[in-house]
C-alpha cells in the first residue's frame, strides 16, 4: 500500500529526554491506484528519547500502533487477517529548528521482530512548537 495521509501528532516532555507521543492519522489517497479504493486510520502511541538531549533534533521510540483500512483483506499483503491490524513500531526521525516551523521526517518500522512481515512507513511534515 502507498497511501497518504494527514494527521496530528504531540510530544510531551516527561522526565530527562524522554516524551510521551500520540499520533493520529487519515489515510487521503491511494498512490499506487489500486482497484480497490481504501480509507482509513492509524493511532499511534509511544515513548521517544532524545538520546543526544533535549535539544538535539533527533528521536528514537518504541510503542503500539493500530492501523484499520476499510477496502483491504483477502489478497493484501498488508492486512492479511482484515481490516484492522495492530503492530509494535520502533521509529526514529529528526525534526529540523527552522524558526517557528519545523520539518520533520520519520521512520518507522511495523512489526520490527519479524523480518518477513515488518514494514516500513516514512512520514514528512511541519511541526509547531507550543509552550
Amino acid at each position: 500500500m502507498q497511501e497518504g495521509r494527514v494527521g496530528a501528532q504531540a510530544s510531551v516532555g516527561l522526565a530527562g529526554v524522554f516524551e510521551f507521543y500520540p499520533a493520529f492519522n487519515l489515510f487521503v489517497r491511494d498512490w499506487a491506484g489500486s482497484a480497490i479504493p481504501k480509507s482509513g486510520w492509524q493511532a499511534l502511541v509511544s515513548l521517544r528519547a532524545r538520546p543526544l538531549g533535549l535539544d538535539s533534533p533527533w528521536y528514537v521510540g518504541a510503542g503500539f500502533t493500530t492501523i484499520d483500512v476499510e477496502g483491504a483483506g483477502v489478497g493484501d499483503p498488508i492486512f492479511r487477517g482484515g481490516s484492522s491490524q495492530d503492530y509494535p513500531v520502533l521509529l526514529t526521525g529528526i525534526r529540523i529548528p527552522v524558526r517557528w516551523a519545523r520539518p520533520i521526517i520519520e521512520i518507522q518500522l511495523l512489526d520490527p521482530t519479524h523480518p518477513d512481515r515488518m514494514q516500513v512507513h516514512v512520514f514528512t511534515g511541519l511541526a509547531v512548537r507550543l509552550r
